[in-house]
Formats: structure tokens, C-alpha cells, sequence
């Protein structure tokens, strides 16, 4: 190996070096990156279960969580190139689970009014509508598999029985609300699914109203 005989050479070598150490960083980083997103809905849902077992203090700790996730996903509804090309997209999913779940939180705070509009806003994200044209509108730039389809159908379902649910329990907010009473969506009012987490279908604990 011949001897580094100039400056420019060892500028070279080193500026490679730094580069290798940049790249390995960075990929270090995207290897355990969890997106704000992500890492706020999972501390809410854990908040979540704690507070559906009884435990009622936790319950706007639970709310704020889900908030705090909701937020890096409106924040995030038009990423720089830069941002696209690093860090994976928003959920969609994930922010309509958000939404539903800090429904149910609300209405154990008899703050049924914030709950009502939290069940809307979660369906307005996810309608469970198995169309793919009407999917890029509401979730635009996300690839969904038929399964991904499917198990969002799932969660919709239940967003939406509980939601009538409500109604039901309420007719003077359904009447004010401008809800016709009766079956909606054509869902089968009866007991609902579990609430679904990302990556799950139906099935797992019971959460309707």
C-alpha cells in the first residue's frame, strides 16, 4: 500500500470515512425509527386498556396520548421530498383507531357531545367503504392490499355500531344531530367486534358502548 504523500489524498480518505460513519448512522436511525405517530398511539392504547379495566385516572393521560399522535398526523398531511423519501407516511389506520378509541374515553368523561364528534371525524378518515376510489380520497398516497381493506371494514364497524349505539341511547342528540333513527350503514346493530389494533381484524375485547 503506497504512503498518503499529499494533503489532498488525506482530504479524500477522510471525507470518505465520514461518509461511510453518515451512512451507517442513518440507517441505524431509519433501522429503530418509530414514527411520533406510532409511538404516542401506542402509549394511549396501553393508557386505553388501563382505563376501560377501571382505572380512571389515567383517562386524560389517555386523551392527551392520542391527541399528541393525532397531531404528527395532521402535521405530517403534506411532507417535504426530503421527509417522503426518509421517513415512512402517516397512518391513516392508525389515526381513525386514535380517534375511535379517544371517543370512547370522552364518553366515559360524559363529554358525549366531543365524543360524538370524535366517532365522526374517525369515520370521515376510515368509512369502512370497500371502494378504491373513494379510499384515495381519504387516504391519499397509501397502498392498501385487499387485507388492509378488509381489516379497516373491520374497524370501521366498530366505530360506527358504537356510534349508533349512542344515537340510540340519546334520541334527543340524534334528532339534534339531524340522525334519522334506525339502522345506518347497513351494519348489523348488534354486539360489536373488539376494537381492532393495526394489523388486526375483528375479534380481541369487546369495546362497543
Amino acid at each position: 500500500m503506497k504512503p498518503v504523500k499529499t494533503w489532498l489524498q488525506l482530504g479524500v480518505l477522510f471525507g470518505i470515512a465520514l461518509l461511510g460513519s453518515a451512512m451507517f448512522a442513518l440507517g441505524l436511525h431509519m433501522e429503530t425509527y418509530e414514527s411520533p405517530q406510532i409511538r404516542h398511539y401506542n402509549e394511549a392504547a396501553v393508557l386505553y386498556e388501563k382505563a376501560r379495566q377501571g382505572d380512571e385516572t389515567v383517562l386524560d393521560e389517555a386523551i392527551l396520548a392520542f391527541d399528541k399522535s393525532l397531531d404528527d398526523y395532521r402535521a405530517k398531511e403534506n411532507p417535504t421530498t426530503v421527509e417522503s423519501i426518509i421517513y415512512p407516511s402517516r397512518s391513516s389506520e392508525v389515526a381513525a383507531l386514535a380517534l375511535s378509541k379517544k371517543a370512547v374515553l370522552l364518553l366515559m368523561k360524559k363529554k358525549t357531545d366531543d365524543a360524538v364528534k370524535a366517532f365522526k371525524e374517525s369515520i370521515s378518515i376510515n368509512s369502512g367503504n370497500l371502494h378504491s376510489e373513494l379510499l384515495a380520497l381519504t387516504m391519499p398516497g397509501e397502498k392498501l392490499s385487499s387485507q388492509d381493506i378488509a381489516r379497516l371494514a373491520d374497524q370501521a364497524y366498530v366505530t360506527i355500531h358504537n356510534l349508533e349505539m349512542l344515537w340510540g341511547k340519546s334520541p334527543e342528540m340524534q334528532m339534534s344531530q339531524g340522525k334519522t333513527p334506525g339502522k345506518g350503514e347497513g351494519y348489523d346493530p348488534q354486539q360489536a367486534p373488539g376494537a381492532p389494533t393495526p394489523g388486526a381484524g375483528k375479534g380481541g375485547d369487546p369495546n362497543a358502548i
